[in-house]
């Protein structure tokens, strides 16, 4: 596929007090360790926080590798490509936006917003800000406890869409693009070509005894414990280095595991629950359904249906939507 830049006939010039982004779908996927994605070409923006893991991104012939806490800034009718670290792969989330309303769209199905045959005149313009506003291809964020947050905070917003949730998506992708913004003039957070940072000993220390003891019983107590740190100090410390508590952590990884157990075994959701560290199967969904959207037994239902797991919800979609498809390249949408 040949390289495409953006068209500045297609650009126009847009104030800061003029940006309203409009979210048009959300995504969330894990990737094998084989995971790669062809040269590709989008007609809107989109936005990847690589959520856990590492690969790398080819954009435009230019090869940028990607970490946990990294944001990833794509505009219109630009070529890249994707690929997953073969022994870390990443989990991304995805966000597919304008920085204002584009008109003429909402009637097009999902699948035509991954074209295998560009049009042209569907490439959304690319704003040109009249006022500075920094937003690089690459920025790590690993350091700015409050990126995480405020996308769980957006997905969550999509997946319940409760009264005036576009408002509160609009105000979450308004602070992710200040945060980008600041982030690239900091003196003394330059990141855009830099490695990412390293964490400090204890945190290693902690994830590692967390991911080694998923399945016990395991406190903040214990956690400190290893790491020779009080409780109370690691926690700031484990926050500040990864944008959550090591609870918060802990529970996401239990969650990632039931997944896999629910994608790839025949245990029911009481051995999921008891293999993921939950005490009862009961407050194991309660979690499952906070934090993922669904039961475990419907995403259960949806990945044997659609074969392939991932999770993303469209704006217009008000309840459930098999959204494993958006990911599959084999399957005809229905």
């Amino acid at each position: 596929m040949p390289a495409h830049a953006p068209d500045h006939d297609k650009a126009f010039h847009l104030s800061i007090d003029a940006i309203s982004p409009h979210v048009r779908f959300v995504s969330e996927y894990k990737a094998g360790p084989d995971f790669r994605f062809r040269e590709r070409i989008l007609y809107d923006h989109l936005i990847e926080y690589i959520y856990d893991g590492k690969g790398q991104y080819v954009i435009q012939n230019e090869r940028f590798p990607v970490y946990r806490g990294d944001i990833v800034l794509i505009p219109p009718g630009v070529v890249h490509s994707i690929e997953a670290d073969h022994e870390s792969p990443f989990v991304r989330q995805c966000v597919h936006f304008d920085f204002s309303y584009v008109g003429g769209y909402d009637s097009m199905p999902w699948w035509e917003w991954f074209p295998n045959n560009l049009q042209e005149d569907k490439i959304h313009p690319t704003p040109v800000f009249s006022e500075e506003l920094r937003l690089p291809l690459i920025s790590h964020l690993l350091h700015v406890p409050k990126i995480r947050p405020l996308f769980t905070r957006l997905f969550r917003e999509m997946y319940h869409k409760k009264t005036g949730y576009k408002l509160a998506v609009k105000a979450c992708m308004l602070d992710i693009l200040l945060r980008i913004h600041r982030n690239a003039l900091s003196d003394d957070a330059a990141f855009a070509h830099e490695p990412p940072l390293i964490l400090p000993k204890a945190v290693s220390d902690a994830k590692r005894f967390m991911e080694l003891n998923l399945a016990q019983k395991v406190t903040l107590s214990a956690i400190a414990e290893v790491t020779h740190y009080h409780p109370v100090h690691l926690e700031r410390l484990f926050k500040r280095a990864m944008g959550c508590s090591p609870i918060e952590y802990l529970m996401e990884l239990r969650i990632s595991k039931a997944k896999e157990f629910l994608e790839d075994s025949d245990l029911n959701i009481s051995q999921v629950a008891a293999e993921a560290g939950f005490g009862s199967s009961q407050y194991f969904s309660l979690v499952f359904k906070k934090l993922v959207g669904f039961s475990p037994r419907h995403y259960r239902r949806l990945i044997q249906k659609s074969g392939v797991s991932g999770i993303c919800l469209p704006l217009t979609h008000l309840e459930e939507y098999p959204t494993q498809k958006m990911f599959s390249h084999t399957s005809v949408p229905r």
